[in-house]
């Protein structure tokens, strides 16, 4: 079982805010079971003109560090931080 629900709220028209929350349920994983997962994730978009913008996305914000697959664990809280400019 896999649940993903997201939603995106508008703030001016200026800045975006997406939370989501993603749940992965028990899986199998060749001869294991590998135990349910919980992520929260913040995508934050400022929009400053038609040319210029940032984002900043959070992802993993409940630190967990379980294994996604057989030996291979989440990195726990992990950011990406971006500018975009278009000529």
């Amino acid at each position: 079982l896999f649940v993903y629900v997201d939603s995106q709220i508008n703030l001016r028209d200026k800045i975006y805010l997406s939370p989501s929350l993603h749940y992965k349920a028990k899986r199998m994983s060749y001869d294991r079971e590998l135990s349910p997962v919980l992520y929260f994730d913040l995508n934050i978009l400022y929009i400053y003109s038609n040319q210029l913008s940032g984002y900043l996305n959070l992802m993993n914000l409940t630190n967990s560090k379980s294994e996604i697959w057989d030996s291979y664990k989440d990195v726990g809280i992990n950011l990406v931080l971006g500018v975009k400019y278009a000529f």
